[in-house]
């Protein structure tokens, strides 16, 4: 058995849900009763002083809150299919995160 921790914020659970609904609308129900099956660890919002440096170097304010509740959280990865706003050189260099797409995870702990 692997040990992961889910941990995210609520404004990333709305996030997804949006997400679901625009690009997988056919498929929303069902995958939305897998996300309320999983136990994610809900972790507080970041608070405006919070977001006020990420604003810096995330290029789109509504990642702005995913980046800065990953920081909060203090995360050891912050996973991600977002390549042109989240998963960039100069937001993993300034938010000191390790920013992965979900295959990294996969490999990292199902193919060792």
């Amino acid at each position: 058995m692997i040990g992961i921790k889910l941990v995210t914020t609520e404004y990333v659970l709305d996030e997804i849900d949006v997400v679901l609904k625009r690009q997988v609308e056919d498929q929303y129900h069902q995958l939305k009763t897998i996300l309320d099956a999983v136990a994610f660890e809900v972790c507080p919002e970041p608070t405006k002083v919070e977001l006020l440096p990420v604003k810096a170097y995330v290029t789109d304010p509504k990642d702005v809150p995913i980046v800065a509740g990953a920081i909060k959280a203090r995360v050891d990865y912050l996973v991600t299919f977002d390549r042109k706003h989240i998963l960039r050189k100069e937001v993993i260099a300034k938010s000191g995160l390790q920013i992965v797409v979900p295959k990294t995870i996969i490999e990292k702990y199902f193919e060792e």
